[in-house]
């Protein structure tokens, strides 16, 4: 997958300079026969105004679209599409972290920390001792300063070329900040269009608007595939190299 083609989540100006008022009606389904809860229907909607906090009239909109079954079941679906994007984003970790996990089995620490000056900086991550703890952004990073400096990875189909591996490098960490963002945001629909947004914070404490489309998650999926791939295949490779010694 090229950088440049990959849609994702598409960042939408809303001022909360004004009031905004979030709406919830949500709706407890039980099964018919046990009286057992089942589900829970929620459709969070955000309403901006112009309005100031204290103003004395601000008509609140009280529109049939909020709390029909339509938009619960719009909201269960984008729900579980934004779940199935984080849970594929941890089995790319996992696959991830054994895959450094056996290259570094293979090849001493401190080798790889002598390669180049990116590479150096992998230092601070105390990997010997610390690579349980490793979040997946430095686990990223340690993946970046072995496939640029590492010429018998460069074999690999889509690892073959600087620019191929400056690509691969790139859309991995767009897709590691698109998890966080799928994990910690919170999903409304925004009034009156009912488009899905997610409102997440920035590493400044702010809040950030995001359009949540159908494109977007086609998208993710396809990275997760793309970067699956190839590191499945170093896997591979290492698993080779591992068996031959």
């Amino acid at each position: 997958m090229n950088l440049n083609d990959i849609k994702r989540p598409t960042h939408i100006e809303i001022s909360e300079d004004g009031l905004r008022v979030e709406i919830s009606a949500p709706r407890n389904i039980y099964n018919e026969k046990t009286e057992e809860l089942v589900d829970l229907w929620i459709a969070p909607t955000l309403v901006l105004s112009d309005k100031k906090d204290g103003d004395e009239k601000f008509p609140l909109p009280i529109d049939t679209k909020m709390f029909n079954e339509e938009t619960y079941k719009r909201f269960n679906n984008f729900t579980y599409s934004l779940g199935k994007m984080v849970r594929l984003a941890e089995l790319n970790l996992d696959t991830l972290f054994r895959t450094i996990g056996l290259y570094i089995h293979l090849t001493r620490v401190e080798e790889i920390l002598k390669r180049n000056a990116d590479c150096k900086k992998l230092k601070g991550y105390d990997i010997e001792n610390k690579f349980n703890k490793l979040t997946f952004g430095n686990l990223r990073n340690i993946l970046s300063c072995i496939i640029k400096t590492d010429t018998d990875l460069h074999n690999i189909q889509g690892l073959r070329t600087p620019e191929e591996r400056k690509n691969f490098t790139s859309v991995y960490k767009n897709y590691i900040d698109d998890r966080d963002r799928y994990t910690h945001g919170i999903l409304f629909f925004l009034y009156p269009s009912m488009e899905p947004i997610l409102r997440v914070k920035t590493h400044k404490g702010e809040n950030l608007y995001v359009k949540y489309e159908k494109e977007v998650f086609t998208h993710n999926l396809l990275t997760y595939n793309y970067l699956t791939k190839i590191i499945s295949d170093i896997r591979e490779y290492l698993k080779t190299k591992l068996n031959s010694h």
